[in-house]
């Protein structure tokens, strides 16, 4: 079996969206479509742009993409990148890695303090103990967490990591 992204065409609804994408998701299951290993999706699946997405093994590519055409999906064939951890606001696993969730907006990550460029937490590359590089730039950072890290209502305080400058 071969693996696909099947992306689910735009609406305004997004609720909406989220049922027939989970509709079409059973439907694919019941015609024989599988996740490796038996795994669960896990949280919603959010791209950049706002659709919703979810990948599966499908041994007949004609079949997948007459279904997708059905509801308006697009099949995207390939192997896919490890998804990145879920926000920790709504649990939506993106496609790529963020600094901001695409479906709630919640920040996990300040900006990099010397070229203020959004860089995702896994894109640094740790140089020292507890100190990183940014990619963009090449200046040393430190991580910490934001304090206090949940607010008197139990949320997160955004961003959950802060991003500080080495001191020379």
């Amino acid at each position: 079996m071969a693996r696909y992204r099947i992306v689910m065409p735009e609406t305004a609804q997004r609720m909406e969206a989220l049922l027939a994408a989970r509709r079409f998701h059973d439907r694919l299951m019941a015609a024989g479509a599988g996740w490796p290993l038996g795994a669960a999706v896990q949280g919603e699946h959010v791209r950049a742009d706002g659709r919703f997405y979810f990948e599966v093994d499908f041994d007949d590519e004609d079949r997948l993409r007459e279904e997708a055409r059905g509801v308006g999906a697009a099949v995207e064939p390939g192997v896919h990148a490890p998804h990145p951890d879920p926000c920790l606001n709504c649990g939506n696993v993106s496609e790529v890695s963020t600094t901001v969730c695409p479906s709630c907006s919640f920040r996990e990550i300040d900006r990099c303090p010397h070229c203020d460029t959004e860089v995702p937490r896994l894109r640094y590359a740790e140089v020292a103990q507890r100190v990183f590089q940014c990619p963009s730039c090449q200046h040393l950072v430190r991580m910490a967490y934001n304090e206090p890290l949940w607010d008197d209502e139990g949320h997160y305080t955004q961003p959950v990591v802060l991003v500080v400058r080495v001191a020379a």
